[in-house]
């Protein structure tokens, strides 16, 4: 079987404390259970992908973002399911940043906990597919700007 997920996701940053990440909890799901990966979900039918956002992290971490860039990173990944499913997952970045607001991921029963890195320390995590490549890719942005 075969789907397509759309995704927004949060690439926030402060420059004092680095980027902020979220540790998935989904048991269920093996491959992607406590991996690091950034803030965000689903884009609903019909929905714009930066209100999305918006309503993710409303929901996840009760924050609401500052978009630094009208850029926006797109990536695909190809998600293989346990039970022999597999999904496009196409992912929209945005550069954001939240503050000094605090975030609060209790009332998120898919978030495990959540944590401002540096780059140095995010290499070296257990992250989701593409989470470094974003990463990586917003600051290229952010130095041109």
């Amino acid at each position: 079987m075969k789907n397509q997920i759309i995704v927004s996701l949060a690439i926030i940053l402060d420059p004092q404390k680095g980027f902020l990440l979220s540790q998935r909890n989904s048991p269920e799901y093996p491959e992607v259970h406590k991996k690091w990966q950034l803030v965000g979900g689903g884009v609903e039918f019909g929905e714009d992908p930066k209100d999305a956002l918006i309503r993710e992290l409303s929901e996840e971490l009760q924050v609401s973002p500052t978009f630094l860039s009208e850029y926006t990173i797109v990536k695909s990944n190809n998600w293989h399911h346990t039970n022999e499913k597999t999904s496009q997952v196409i992912l929209i970045g945005y550069l954001v940043n939240i503050g000094e607001q605090k975030i609060d991921f209790s009332n998120d029963p898919e978030t495990a906990d959540a944590k401002w890195f540096s780059l140095k320390e995010i290499i070296a995590l257990d992250t989701l597919p593409q989470t470094k490549e974003f990463i990586k890719e917003s600051l290229q942005i952010i130095e041109k700007q």
